[in-house]
């Protein structure tokens, strides 16, 4: 016998509803991180424009402990690139 369940997904209030962005740890900023972390940044573009609040987010990595990340300025051209020319 086979019957048919209602689905139900409960969300906290405080997540449809925040005051403050949600805060997100990024831990290993590297080849697989990089692209979670553009995936972040298109989330949290989407958000804003929904009136959410948004993410902080803190992306931590082994080259942060030694000098500044050169993939940081890639990752950040490229999401430019993409909200400038959608299309490409």
């Amino acid at each position: 016998m086979n019957t048919a369940k209602t689905a139900v997904h409960f969300t906290d209030n405080y997540l449809l509803n925040p005051t403050n962005p949600i805060s997100v740890n990024l831990i290993g900023a590297g080849g697989t991180g990089s692209k979670v972390l553009t995936a972040l940044m298109e989330i949290n573009e989407s958000l804003i424009a929904l009136e959410h609040a948004g993410l902080q987010v803190s992306a931590f990595g082994m080259m942060m402990l030694s000098q500044v990340p050169i993939w940081a300025d890639s990752v950040l051209q490229k999401v430019k690139q993409d909200y400038t020319n959608p299309l490409l």
